[in-house]
Parts: structure tokens; sequence; C-alpha cells
């Protein structure tokens, strides 16, 4: 009697043990698993401000392209209307 129960407690207490081990082991890949999605949302956050930052220096760069434009072809009317003007003179 004492045996069986002697023999029962060991066969738990092994169950129990493999059960601790793959506790850990789950808990070991659940932390691992938070590192890497706490590293991707930090990723994520980086190059959504680098698209934003991105999109916002290209609308600058567009806006300083257009005036850059404009005051070429006010200075080539320019330009063109002066040789007209010293056409007509000379």
């Amino acid at each position: 009697m004492f045996n069986d129960v002697r023999s029962q407690c060991d066969v738990q207490l092994d169950e129990l043990t493999k059960k601790m081990k793959e506790l850990n082991d789950l808990r070991h890949s659940l932390q691992s698993l938070q590192d890497i999605l706490k590293k991707t949302e930090i990723s994520k956050d980086e190059q959504k401000h680098l698209m934003e930052t991105h999109v916002a220096t290209e609308q600058t760069l567009r806006s300083q392209a257009e005036t850059l434009l404009s005051v070429v072809i006010e200075a080539s009317e320019d330009t063109q209307k002066l040789h007209e003007k010293l056409d007509r003179i000379a």
C-alpha cells in the first residue's frame, strides 16, 4: 500500500516537473514574442515618422520648385521683352 502511494506520488511529481518545465518554456517563448512585438512596434512607428517627414519634405520641395519655376519664367519673359525693346531701338 505504501509503495503504491509512493509510486503514485513519484509519478505525479514527474508530471508536475514536466508541466513546470513546459510552463517555464512557454513563459520564455511568450517573453521572446513580446520582445519581438515591441521591436516591431518601434520599427513601425519609426517608419511612420520617416514617411510623414518625407511627405512633408516633398511638399516643401515642390512648393519651392514651383516658386523657382515661376521666377525663372518671369525672368525669361522680362529678358525677352528687353531684347524686343533693344531690337526696336536698334
